[in-house]
């Protein structure tokens, strides 16, 4: 993960020496959530829109329907 990977900051005062420095936080659990709702509704997406294009006949036929 990124905040165990140390990267080097120059100090301002002495500029022939860098800090070494690491990232603060891990926002792994939050970004993954994210990518994963957006699969699951991609994939919602495409199974509706399969069963719409699929169906598409029987909801063109029905006059019932209200649209």
């Amino acid at each position: 993960r990124l905040y165990q990977i140390p990267f080097g900051m120059p100090d301002c005062q002495d500029e022939s020496e860098a800090r070494i420095l690491y990232l603060v936080g891990d926002f792994s659990a939050p970004a993954e959530f994210f990518v994963t709702l957006g699969v699951f509704c991609f994939l919602y997406s495409m199974a509706a829109l399969g069963i719409y294009l699929r169906f598409h006949s029987l909801y063109s036929q029905n006059t019932k329907l209200p649209f």
